[in-house]
């Protein structure tokens, strides 16, 4: 089994753990969630609290990474970058608990939809959406769980 979860960085964070076997190949979703500024810290013991307590589990972690653009780098003057003090968090947490931090570009997440059977789970905000789309894309490109009647995958077969 393999457990995925999926973090949308910033001054209000999503978080979407996701859980994927061969049985459920399109995922369940396990938690959604927000953080707030004041809370991200809370990423700690969410994080440690789906730590692998037996072989049969892996835990992966997808953050969306941050990347500072020249046309955008006028309007970002005296931005404190919530996002890049969360990633840290993240590494921090990732470093103490020897779990790898995958991080993915903010784009990737155009290349999956959001299942209607997790719609449900996933109106908190944005963020929680799309904390889920990295969490679900990294389960489909990199851990190839393909369902092929799925909507929102990328053209690959199973």
């Amino acid at each position: 089994m393999d457990l995925v979860i999926g973090i949308d960085p910033g001054y209000t964070t999503g978080v979407c753990v996701l859980s994927f076997d061969a049985d459920h190949v399109t995922g369940v979703v396990i938690e959604s969630r927000q953080l707030v500024w004041n809370d991200r810290f809370e990423l700690l013991p969410l994080i440690v609290q789906y730590l692998p307590k037996k072989d049969t589990l892996t835990l992966h972690v997808v953050v969306e990474d941050f990347r500072l653009y020249g046309h955008k780098a006028q309007d970002q003057i005296n931005n404190s970058f919530p996002s890049v003090n969360v990633i840290g968090v993240l590494d921090l947490v990732a470093h103490l608990n020897s779990i790898h931090l995958n991080m993915q570009m903010a784009s990737m997440i155009s290349k999956v939809a959001v299942l209607p059977e997790h719609l449900p789970y996933l109106i908190k905000s944005e963020h929680t959406r799309d904390a889920y789309k990295h969490a679900r894309y990294h389960a489909i490109v990199r851990l190839r769980y393909i369902h092929v009647s799925s909507p929102g995958l990328p053209a690959q077969s199973s």
